[in-house]
């Protein structure tokens, strides 16, 4: 049996990891001086600290003993591992992963070049294919073929994250707020760029 795993990063709701056999290792969510691990958060706990203290939670990705951990307990149970990691441009986490993997036997990475959404797709035609019996060495190369063709981007309703993460003026912040701009953010060749900026009510701008 071939384990499939990913980041919490894939974002993806626990019935559905569990109908597809996705094993998760969690990113860090860093609010003040207290560590969390993220999905075991509520969201809403994140947006009161934002709104009482004004700044930004930070992130941690996973790091090479927590992916060591993780890599081998799944070997416990399974012959090989296939991971589906975050962007390797978005995060170092991919490259921690990999570090890990070099080192212990039947386990492989694959960059995605995409996050959440993105990810769920690759691992979800993973699960299948290692249901259909196909090796790790298979999978991987399926995936890899078919990374290219995942799309991912989101419309922001708001600047005030990007402004207070330090990724936007004051001055665009206010005017996109005032005119009811939304930017649309796109998942390209693995890192994140502005894509189209919609004007109107956020439900219309996303079906744009």
């Amino acid at each position: 049996m071939i384990a499939i795993s990913a980041e919490s990063t894939i974002d993806m709701p626990e019935d559905l990891l569990n109908k597809f056999d996705i094993k998760t290792v969690p990113f860090s969510v860093i609010m003040g001086d207290k560590d969390y691990l993220d999905g075991k958060i509520d969201c809403g706990e994140i947006f009161k600290f934002v709104t009482m203290n004004k700044i930004l939670p930070m992130t941690s990705a996973v790091n090479e003993y927590q992916y060591e951990e993780h890599f081998k307990s799944l070997l416990e149970s399974y012959d090989a591992v296939v991971h589906i990691s975050l962007s390797s441009k978005i995060s170092s986490a991919c490259q921690n992963a990999q570090k890990v993997a070099s080192r212990l036997k039947n386990v492989y990475v694959v960059d995605s070049f995409s996050l959440s959404t993105g990810i769920g797709l690759l691992a979800i035609k993973a699960s299948i294919w290692a249901r259909d019996g196909k090796s790790a060495e298979e999978i991987v190369s399926g995936l890899e073929n078919l990374r290219k063709n995942v799309q991912a981007s989101f419309v922001l309703d708001k600047l005030d994250y990007l402004y207070k993460g330090g990724r936007c003026s004051a001055l665009s912040k206010f005017g996109a707020n005032l005119l009811r701009i939304k930017p649309q953010i796109l998942v390209k060749d693995g890192a994140m760029q502005v894509g189209k900026k919609y004007i109107g009510n956020f439900s219309s701008c996303a079906k744009k």
